[in-house]
């Protein structure tokens, strides 16, 4: 994790932690951390903003001494990403003079640092780009449009998929902001699963391998800046607040607090037995065949179980009310 420093050309910090203990720091930058990434190795490349200076460092174990890696001067670091097949350093750089609608990446070589640059389409002028890697190589970024960014009233925002051979930009996700100002930012697990954090909605999505999306979480803490997933599947949200750990509740965890409120409906005799014991059976079956991932057939349970809910409303057992709180 950086953490910013404060005054004139503010020293920053990268600060390493664990929930066994305390918050140590890795290491003391000049000027502000831009963006941070690891390679295979553990080995950490991070960004150092200064005012006259942009620089790239990769420090390979923390009793080694930190490695300036050589870049064109005046070269503008947005973000960076280590590609875990070839080794080598991706950064977001700006934009191209003579097309501002295309986003310009570098490839720095491992071992040679030789550099690359590339080219590419945008879906029109766009922000800065977010970068996130899978572990297959494949590049993605998430950014928004430049024209209406601080004006609204509507604001496109995009996941894309980084061809840098071909040039182009092809569109996993989009979700406008209705309103201005989005700020976004990208992660990449390794299993290939996206996590986009939309703020000032305040929303965290999922975006699988396939391109499947789901709303994953909302009601973040205000100006949640980055999530991740560990290799253990442990997951983790920073925000000015502080760093949260992020629990994902069972089948069993999310319906228990249903079955508890049907055993009360049953005790104040709002329900039968027969009639209580028959929509637990419908959520019992459904928390067993989510447990084994047979969705279709957890969700033919629901339905069953909604529809007899629907029942008991129609034929007078239970109110609306009562109704909606199971």
């Amino acid at each position: 994790m950086a953490v910013p420093g404060y005054g004139q050309s503010p020293p920053s910090r990268i600060v390493r932690f664990s929930e066994k203990a305390k918050p140590q720091t890795f290491i003391t930058v000049p000027g502000t951390v831009g963006d941070i990434a690891f390679d295979a190795a553990g080995g950490l490349y991070y960004v150092s903003t200064q005012p006259m200076s942009v620089k790239l460092y990769h420090l390979a174990s923390r009793n080694d001494a930190p490695v300036e890696i050589t870049i064109p001067l005046g070269t503008d670091l947005n973000s960076i990403a280590v590609d875990p097949v070839t080794g080598h350093v991706l950064a977001a750089t700006g934009f191209s003079p003579q097309d501002p609608s295309r986003a310009k990446i570098m490839e720095i070589s491992r071992g040679s640092g030789e550099i690359r640059t590339y080219s590419l389409k945008m879906p029109k002028k766009v922000m800065d780009l977010s970068l996130g890697i899978a572990p297959d190589g494949t590049l993605y970024a998430c950014t928004s449009e430049q024209k209406r960014f601080a004006t609204g009233p509507r604001v496109n925002r995009w996941i894309l998929r980084l061809d840098l051979d071909q040039g182009v930009s092809r569109v996993v996700m989009k979700k406008d902001r209705i309103g201005c100002c989005p700020a976004i930012s990208l992660s990449v697990d390794f299993d290939g699963i996206i996590w986009w954090i939309l703020n000032p909605d305040f929303l965290l999505y999922r975006i699988d391998p396939e391109g499947t999306s789901e709303l994953y979480g909302s009601n973040l803490p205000v100006d949640a800046g980055a999530f991740i997933r560990d290799r253990e599947g442990q997951m983790f949200l920073n925000s000015p607040e502080g760093i949260y750990r992020v629990w994902e509740l069972s089948a069993r965890e999310r319906l228990q607090p249903v079955l508890d409120e049907i055993q009360q409906m049953i005790t104040e005799g709002i329900f039968n037995p027969g009639q209580g014991d028959a929509l637990r059976a419908l959520l019992e079956k459904a928390i067993r065949k989510l447990d084994k991932g047979r969705i279709n057939g957890a969700v033919r349970n629901l339905e069953a179980y909604l529809a007899l809910l629907a029942e008991f409303e129609e034929d007078g057992v239970l109110d609306e009310a009562r109704a909606d709180v199971i």
